[in-house]
């Protein structure tokens, strides 16, 4: 048996917020972010510039990664090169492919940090700590929040902010601060 002491202890659920990988991914994604708008906005770019470079450097990758194991997998199971064990019985799908294709979840979470750059490089530049506090006040608030069944839509809010406060964090690296 494993067992997940983050589960057990309120402490520790919160320490692997900062040392899981995720977290450590976007402060460096807004560490990288913030350099390449300086180095595109910075000399005579544009925003939308910005985006598409930003975005595109990543769905390149992503979708052939996509059609690849696609194409792989539609292979291996025509020809019957995988056992039906190996399939979930909720789904029918292979284990592999959720395997493979499940961190692509990330990919979303990239491009809603770049979507989110001009504002927050903007704030960051006009009131960096001000900003920090209210992205970390409003997923505070949020994750405490009490909300009925048919408005816990809201509390999927509490990702955004905690993603854009950490995101924030990686400008204030970028900047030296």
């Amino acid at each position: 048996l494993i067992i997940n002491n983050s589960l057990v202890s309120f402490n520790l659920q919160i320490v692997t917020w900062f040392t899981v990988g995720l977290p450590i991914f976007i402060f460096s994604m807004g560490f990288t972010n913030l350099i390449a708008w300086y180095s595109n906005v910075g000399r005579d770019g544009s925003q939308w510039n910005y985006l598409v470079d930003r975005v595109n450097s990543l769905l390149g990758p992503v979708l052939v990664l996509i059609f690849t194991v696609s194409i792989g997998l539609n292979i291996l199971l025509r020809g019957s090169f995988i056992p039906d064990y190996l399939t979930t019985t909720e789904d029918g799908i292979i284990s592999l492919v959720e395997f493979t294709l499940w961190p692509l979840w990330l990919v979303s979470i990239y491009i809603v940090m770049v979507m989110f750059a001009p504002l927050t490089i903007y704030l960051h530049k006009k009131y960096p700590f001000l900003t920090l506090s209210v992205f970390a006040t409003v997923t505070i608030l949020i994750d405490i929040l009490d909300v009925p069944i048919n408005y816990s839509y809201i509390q999927v809010f509490n990702y955004l902010f905690f993603w854009l406060t950490i995101h924030q964090l990686g400008y204030f690296y970028a900047d030296g601060k």
